[in-house]
């Protein structure tokens, strides 16, 4: 996978349409999330379930250079509490993730504007875990309603979110935040 990721990276550099190059970033970032995953349980003893703070925190630094931001506009913090979690769990999470992660990058934080993205994975009550991906952007606009919009990364984060069992919850007020809840592994 990382050498499909290389070759759509080749690729990407003929393309000139914003939009065209953006939408292919987005699907070379699936590709990406995919092979880092696989990358991971091949460095563990066990096959089955990977670190979960060092998948993220990689993969929000490969996503968000992807993008090409200027390195000082957006700090990226993270709170993730030690969880190994099962492949079946993982995968979705960091799709969930690399689809929910460059809205804040490129929506709530727009380049020029400095601002924080906050990315975390607790415990919850019992054995949920808890899910969020926050920035102090210019947040969600007041009439927001994610059944009615037209964003394909939006509705693959509902789509996935739906998969693992989990509950979605987004906060627009200063900002934007998406809460996921789900089933610990």
């Amino acid at each position: 996978m990382q050498v499909v990721s290389s070759l759509l990276d080749l690729q990407a550099n003929q393309l000139d349409d914003p939009l065209a190059l953006d939408r292919f970033r987005n699907g070379q970032n699936w590709v990406w999330t995919m092979a880092l995953i696989h990358e991971k349980i091949y460095q563990t003893e066990n096959l089955s379930r990977i670190d979960m703070a060092e998948y993220i925190a990689e993969l929000a630094v490969d996503i968000f250079e992807s993008y090409a931001r200027e390195a000082n506009s957006v700090e990226l913090k993270f709170d993730v509490a030690d969880i190994a979690m099962e492949l079946d769990l993982a995968v979705p999470c960091g799709l969930i993730f690399n689809d929910s992660f460059p809205m804040r990058s490129k929506h709530g934080l727009p380049a020029g504007r400095q601002g924080a993205v906050r990315i975390g994975l607790n415990h919850g009550e019992g054995d949920e875990l808890v899910r969020g991906v926050e920035d102090d952007g210019i947040g969600m606009p007041a009439d927001f309603n994610l059944s009615k919009s037209k964003s394909l990364c939006l509705h693959l984060v509902d789509f996935l979110v739906n998969q693992i069992e989990g509950r979605l919850e987004m906060r627009g007020d200063g900002g934007t935040t998406f809460v996921i809840s789900f089933g610990g592994s």
